[in-house]
C-alpha cells in the first residue's frame, strides 16, 4: 500500500494510522474488558 500511490499516499496513511489505530485499540480493549467482566 505504501508503494501503491507514492510518497503522498503513504504519508496520508501514516497520519490516518496515527489517528485511527489508538482509538481502534482502545475500543478493542474496552470490548475485551467488558467481555471479561460479564462472562
Amino acid at each position: 500500500m505504501a508503494f501503491f500511490g507514492g510518497q503522498r499516499l503513504s504519508g496520508l496513511n501514516k497520519a490516518l494510522a496515527l489517528f485511527v489505530l489508538p482509538s481502534y485499540v482502545n475500543m478493542n480493549r474496552n470490548i475485551l474488558l467488558f467481555m471479561l467482566y460479564y462472562i
